[in-house]
């Protein structure tokens, strides 16, 4: 009687879980679905300072700073920096290669980009206190693999001077035509950028930090400090600044292509890393960020609490999944409680959202054909929720190595 108490109030608690997460992602879809119009670029006038953080990135980094070079904005206006990191390889000689770049060598045991993006920032702005080094309107962040729109600079400078402190960019994929893989991770983006991003810019409510292609404002950054302790950096910083009330926007036309692993191990030791500093984060900031959310009547400090919870969502899901192949198979009058009404959102998400989003933003039939392989890649996300729950207090840090160069088709 126990046993089944308790399977009752898990099926109940997970399917409002799941029904209200669904739902909400969903919702957002409704105001994805429509095509985002350019808009008119502000003069400019911000002075950003680029910030790279590297590992034993020579074989990619060079073209990474040869699109920031490139970039169409004044180049009197922007510095790049490059965080070497404890690298063993020809990171530094090529970074150093390219005109205009400022390279800081890091070494010591704390690594990981994390420390490498705080080491780079008080240096930074430790220059500008003492007059060595120049004052500057925002900090934008890249990756080593990373390759930039031309147009990057510019239209961080809109969002800036319209009065966004904290912008993302647009994530696209480098290498989506490797093989598989990467093919169907690319997918899982473009209907996140389309449906998901897109939907919450034109909601109002806060985007997420991607971890890459972001700027914040410098005042910000500077009363904020690098804080950020956890192996999700960008995640916690988004919810640092939430209990401030600054939030992060999404910039569509801004667009920064991220390499994707090229294998399943390699992709789920990175999605279980993922996972553990959203767990981390979940139990450090769900309750301050609900009840600041309560208390100031804030919605989007409440979607960014929402957020937090995907991962027990994800779980949830996982369980429900054991529960049924026991109950079909092996414990015939095990307690399992069936969608019910909610029976159509699963459908949606299942197959509305995905087909949706893939084609509006790929506007490719063929890319359909990966769909069946996109929904047996997801199952990945619920392994590495039940590594990462048990797990979380594991922040060892992996270097994933990177050797892509921009695909085909992809013009910057």
């Amino acid at each position: 009687m126990i046993v089944d108490d308790i399977l009752l109030m898990f099926w109940v608690l997970s399917w409002i879980l799941i029904g209200t997460i669904y739902l909400h992602s969903v919702g957002l879809s409704f105001f994805g679905a429509r095509r985002w119009k350019p808009r008119s670029d502000h003069a400019p006038e911000k002075r950003f300072a680029v910030l790279v953080a590297a590992h034993n990135e020579a074989e990619v980094i060079g073209a990474l700073l040869q699109d920031l070079a490139g970039q169409e904005y004044p180049c009197s206006l922007y510095d790049v920096f490059v965080i070497a990191d404890n690298c063993s390889d020809r990171t530094v000689e090529v970074a150093r290669g390219v005109s205009g770049v400022r390279v800081f060598v890091k070494t010591g045991p704390n690594r990981g980009k994390g420390p490498a993006m705080r080491a780079g920032i008080e240096r930074i702005l430790k220059d500008a206190e003492t007059g060595d080094g120049k004052v500057y309107d925002a900090f934008t962040f890249f990756d080593a693999d990373n390759r930039v729109s031309l147009n990057f600079l510019q239209k961080m400078n809109t969002e800036l001077c319209s009065g966004n402190r904290f912008i993302q960019g647009y994530l696209g994929t480098k290498n989506p035509f490797d093989n598989w893989v990467t093919r169907v991770i690319y997918q899982s983006y473009a209907m996140t950028n389309r449906l998901w991003q897109l939907g919450k810019r034109r909601t109002g409510l806060p985007s997420q930090c991607g971890g890459t292609g972001f700027c914040i404002d410098a005042d910000l950054l500077a009363e904020l400090g690098w804080p950020m302790t956890t192996i999700t950096e960008d995640l916690e910083m988004v919810c640092v600044l939430a209990q401030r009330g600054v939030f992060p926007v999404w910039s569509p036309e801004a667009v920064v292509y991220d390499e994707k692993p090229r294998s399943v191990r390699v992709a789920m030791r990175q999605r279980i890393r993922w996972m553990r500093g959203h767990f981390t984060n979940l139990f450090r900031f769900f309750i301050p960020l609900l009840r600041t959310g309560i208390r100031k009547r804030d919605v989007r400090v409440l979607d960014c609490a929402l957020y937090l919870l995907y991962p027990l969502s994800i779980f949830a899901v996982g369980i429900q999944s054991v529960l049924w192949l026991l109950g079909a198979f092996i414990i015939p009058h095990l307690t399992v409680l069936h969608p019910g009404p909610l029976f159509f959102l699963i459908l949606a998400m299942a197959t509305y959202y995905p087909i949706l989003g893939i084609y509006l933003e790929t506007k490719s039939l063929r890319e359909l054909l990966y769909f069946p392989l996109l929904l047996v890649f997801n199952w990945t996300w619920v392994l590495a929720c039940f590594v990462a729950l048990f797990t979380f207090r594991n922040r060892t840090w992996y270097h994933t190595p990177h050797g892509s160069t921009l695909d085909d088709g992809i013009h910057l």
